[in-house]
């Protein structure tokens, strides 16, 4: 019995040893792998440029080097003169060496150069001294200041008859005597702008120093607008009697104005408010110029020369008796001497500090109606109705 037991049990055994090798292993299970790294830090971060492969060889550095000073700005020609109207400037060039001009030197004046330009009511200089502008029949008409060269005429509907240029040469203004105003670009970048008064006739404009304003001067009227929209910033519109003139100090503070009866006013450049006012001379004010330091103030009338203290409303000193209008007038850039230009074709230099004339000559045939020093006062420009523009200077021995 114990045998059979003994046997029956080893079948068993050889059973399932034989069952566990014919059923595959359950194989162990990998660990289960780390997900790759998530982009999301990278993409937030603004990647470098690429960096240079053998195939794209990297960038070398380059040397900045600052742009020059761009040329002057011209401006585009308008057509062709009107018939009878000689605005081609010739005649005489400049000498190669010439002084400044002062009440020392005065005496040594001698003509550098005259153009034939056609009638002028008004001359100025630009800043920078690329161009000469005269006011003319036909509008405003821009010479080369250095060789008289026409440069460009900025026509207009009349007659031009007061010309300014803005202190950067930026922009310039005229009188026209149609009663309008007109303010061109130098550079062309923009129209040009017409101002009109509600008053009447415009007779005299003057720029601020930073170019942004423009003074303007009607029958009892006097304005200041921007140059940019003519939009008025303040006005005075119930002054005793035309205005006929007026100036921006350099410094921006005043303006000036010169009235019809013989008054002398002075405002302040930012209301309006008036500073001094002064029954000047017996005649029209014809012209009103502060100095270039903005110390001191010329006006002109018949027969009549006064040169004031600003700040204070008194007079320096006064010429009264002078055989003539004065109808023009120009402070040098250093402050010595006063330019001045009569009906009777006269041009005199008279010396700021004293109110001693220092030279005088018989420059036109007809009324000197401008007076502009050049830049560095080494030159003096007069216009007249004879048709001619005259260059004086001190020549260097």
């Amino acid at each position: 019995m114990q045998r059979k037991i003994l046997a029956v049990s080893l079948l068993l055994v050889l059973a399932l040893v034989s069952a566990g090798c014919s059923q595959p292993a359950t194989p162990t299970p990998l660990p289960t792998p780390l997900p790759p790294a998530s982009p999301t830090v990278a993409a937030a971060i603004t990647p470098f440029p690429p960096t240079a492969t053998a195939t794209q060889p990297a960038p070398t550095a380059t040397l900045s080097v600052a742009s020059p000073t761009p040329a002057p700005p011209t401006l585009a020609p308008t057509p062709a003169a009107q018939p009878g109207v000689d605005v081609t400037a010739a005649g005489t060039p400049f000498p190669m060496t010439y002084l400044p001009i002062t009440p020392v030197n005065a005496s040594q004046m001698t003509l550098l150069a005259r153009w034939e330009v056609g009638a002028l009511a008004d001359v100025a200089w630009s800043p920078a001294w690329q161009w000469l502008a005269g006011a003319t029949p036909q509008g405003v008409v821009l010479y080369d200041g250095r060789s008289g060269a026409l440069q460009a005429v900025l026509a207009s509907d009349a007659a031009a008859r007061r010309v300014v240029f803005s202190a950067h040469g930026a922009q310039v203004a005229a009188v026209v005597r149609n009663g309008t105003a007109v303010i061109w670009q130098t550079d062309g970048s923009r129209p040009p702008l017409v101002l009109t008064d509600p008053r009447g006739a415009i007779r005299d404009v003057a720029f601020s120093p930073d170019g942004t304003l423009l003074a303007t001067a009607a029958a009892g009227a006097l304005r200041v607008r921007r140059t940019d929209t003519g939009d008025v910033l303040w006005a005075l519109d119930r002054i005793d009697g035309d205005v006929l003139s007026v100036d921006f100090s350099p410094d921006g503070q005043f303006v000036a104005a010169g009235l019809k009866y013989g008054g002398v006013w002075v405002f302040n450049a930012g209301d309006g408010a008036p500073v001094w006012q002064e029954a000047a001379h017996a005649a029209p004010v014809t012209r009103v110029a502060f100095s270039p330091n903005s110390i001191l103030l010329a006006s002109a009338s018949r027969g009549e020369l006064r040169v004031w203290r600003v700040l204070h409303g008194d007079v320096l000193w006064a010429l009264d008796r002078i055989d003539g209008d004065v109808l023009a007038v120009d402070f040098s850039n250093d402050v010595e001497t006063l330019a001045a230009g009569l009906d009777n074709g006269e041009v005199w230099l008279v010396r700021v500090r004293t109110g001693e004339p220092v030279w005088q000559t018989q420059a036109h045939t007809a009324a000197v109606t401008g007076v502009a020093f050049s830049p560095n006062s080494t030159m003096l420009a007069s216009a007249s109705a004879d048709g001619t523009v005259q260059i004086w200077g001190v020549v260097e021995k």
